[in-house]
């Protein structure tokens, strides 16, 4: 079989970044400027963090918040289609009341 069929029969699928990935955040870099890149294969897709869409199609930027996360991927009837867990150490953002 060629390379170009098995990847359109292969199953839709997160392939980066991989589950247990654990992202720092840079304290010299303002958190608003800072993103993780999502990629996957598959057609008609969306992303979903902690169960909340946050993007769609084949790739997704999110502005990472401190925790543990869900990453799912999902087809356009909601079917989860792959997941992964990631973590995010660091500060989030300072918000200061006037």
């Amino acid at each position: 079989m060629k390379p170009a069929l098995q990847a359109r029969d292969a199953p839709p699928r997160i392939t980066a970044p991989a589950s247990g990935t654990i992202l720092a955040l840079d304290p010299d870099i303002p958190p608003t400027r800072q993103r993780a890149n999502f990629s996957a294969d598959g057609r008609n897709l969306r992303w979903l963090m902690d169960g909340m869409e946050f993007a769609g199609g084949n790739s997704a930027q999110w502005l990472p918040w401190p925790g543990r996360h869900v990453v799912q991927l999902t087809g356009s009837n909601g079917q989860v289609l792959d997941e992964i867990r990631l973590e995010v150490r660091g500060a989030g953002l300072n918000i200061v009341a006037r």
